[in-house]
């Protein structure tokens, strides 16, 4: 039998720097590099850890890493209750999610990784390619990504079937952990947007001010 060592949280993100999110399930190999576990958010749409679990199997078999993934429900926030409860006990996962307001809980807890960002920047990588697939299992098609200054640091212009797959793409990013803000806002076509204002103008709503004029004449 093969001794598996123990996977620092330091070596299995440097290890998977390129990966955007891990799922959670559990993975044996005979040639295993390390152990890791991971706590995910159980996800609530239909078919979205199972696009989270084609990535950590590729991900596992090329770094030969045995992983032991849970799904954590957030109902009656046991998700919350579990990251402070493993913050002071200073055991428990090796990564874990967090909601984006949650993280500051227990950031004394957490390990920095500007050194696997620096590798990052000395090895630089497309992530948009990385999640090319789970858009496309959603229906939907990858049109423009970009890098940015300002508020956001990328921008993804995809086309999904419907709100609810844009829905879910979305939540999918933001329950991986990695992003710190994920916003999604719908774009309208020049002819949707003149469509819109047509039917504005012929909606019939009056401002409460030209209300209380056109009442008080």
């Amino acid at each position: 039998m093969s001794n598996f060592g123990k996977m620092s949280r330091r070596r299995a993100l440097t290890l998977g720097a390129a990966a955007t999110a891990l799922p959670l399930v559990h993975i044996r190999t005979g040639r295993a590099a390390g152990k890791m576990s991971i706590g995910f958010w159980d996800h609530w749409v239909p078919g979205g850890d199972d696009v989270m679990k084609k990535q950590v199997d590729a991900w596992a078999a090329k770094n030969q890493v045995e992983v032991t993934s849970d799904f954590i429900t957030s109902n009656n926030n046991k998700l919350q209750l579990t990251g402070v409860a493993e913050a002071q006990a200073k055991a428990g996962h090796d990564a874990l999610a967090f909601f984006n307001w949650d993280v500051f809980n227990v950031a004394d807890s957490l390990e920095p990784m500007d050194d696997v960002m620096a590798r990052l920047i000395a090895n630089p990588q497309d992530r948009f390619e990385a999640v090319r697939g789970p858009i496309e299992k959603l229906g939907g098609k990858i049109e423009h990504g970009y890098f940015a200054f300002g508020e956001h640091d990328a921008v993804l212009i995809t086309d999904m079937p419907d709100a609810v797959s844009a829905a879910a793409i979305a939540l999918a990013f933001a329950a991986g952990g990695t992003l710190r803000n994920c916003t999604t806002t719908p774009l309208l076509t020049t002819a949707e947007a003149l469509d819109a204002m047509r039917k504005a103008a012929n909606c019939g709503y009056k401002p409460i001010t030209a209300a209380a004029g056109a009442a008080g004449r």
